[in-house]
């Protein structure tokens, strides 16, 4: 986790970092890993990995936003309502134009 010494921390502060580093990877690695199924993507592309998981992250922000927490549920109601998944979508280019 670090390359730092022992010393340079109490028992608190490594507890909060390993609580802080574990909630990065429960937050948004586990979605992308279990949700996305990212990890069984074989890539043959040498940038794959890292334009999947931009789109990945890309989808969890754009979903988040309106306030879904489950990714895989927000994912199977937008499967069912194409339209709606795509005002979505395209509601933040408009108010950019």
């Amino acid at each position: 986790m670090t390359s730092l010494p022992v010393e340079a921390f109490g028992a608190k502060q490594w507890l909060s970092l390993t609580r802080h580093h574990w909630s990065i990877e429960n937050g948004l690695h586990y979605r992308r890993d279990v949700t996305f199924k990212e990890d069984k993507v074989r890539q043959t592309s040498p940038r794959g990995g890292r334009v999947l998981a931009m789109v990945n992250n890309l989808s969890i922000g754009i979903l988040r936003k309106p306030g879904w927490e489950n990714i895989a549920k927000a994912g199977r109601h937008f499967s069912a309502m194409i339209d709606e998944a795509l005002r979505l979508i395209l509601l933040p280019i408009k108010l950019l134009l």
